[in-house]
């Protein structure tokens, strides 16, 4: 049986998936998009969820769940990210681990752009209480096609965590990052 922090957030991720794709789905009466639906922004949900159970020695099982929703309006745009996962062998529980990110971004020359990032991480099998990051800076788009993308960022940020033995870290931090994305198939709706 799941605990009930990650039936709260499956729970959540759903609703969030629902309340999301019926905005980015908005239709007519003849079932063509309605000319608002996009007019502003571009909605991307994106869900995964999984579930696992082995039996052999021990009985184990195992759930995870995600869901990301993206949202674009040039010049800006943010990416709102949660995940969590939960894992028991033998009814005693061996995984469990919840995140939350935001980050968003706004373009200041076509491959030139600011971004924000915050983040919450949980990890008791970690050793980690809570951790709250912030990161603010810059970036550029080295490569930018329809395809593919390569961007470096650069930004300084600070975070705290509370660990579960019960000390407590303060430390600034400075976020260098090179991300490489490729697509390798064009976007589908089921």
């Amino acid at each position: 049986d799941l605990p009930m922090s990650a039936r709260a957030l499956l729970l959540g991720l759903l609703l969030a998936c629902s309340i999301t794709g019926a905005l980015a789905q908005e239709e007519d009466e003849a079932g063509k998009p309605a000319p608002a639906a996009n007019k502003f922004f571009k909605i991307v949900n994106r869900v995964d969820l999984s579930a696992n159970e082995n039996k052999g020695n021990t009985v184990s099982r195992s759930a995870q769940a995600g869901y990301q929703l993206d949202l674009k309006s040039n010049p800006y745009s943010a990416r709102f990210r949660v995940n969590g996962h939960w894992g028991e062998s033998r009814g005693t529980t061996v995984a469990e681990s919840y995140n939350a990110e935001a980050y968003p971004e706004m373009r200041v020359l076509p491959r030139l752009y600011v971004f924000g990032r915050g983040s919450w991480e949980r990890n008791r099998f970690s050793g980690v209480r809570w951790r709250y990051q912030g990161v603010a800076g810059s970036g550029v788009y080295i490569l930018a096609s329809l395809r593919q993308t390569l961007k470096a960022e650069l930004g300084p940020g600070y975070f705290t965590e509370m660990q579960v033995a019960g000390r407590n870290l303060i430390s600034p931090v400075m976020q260098m990052a090179l991300s490489y994305k490729l697509d390798i198939t064009k976007e589908t709706s089921l």
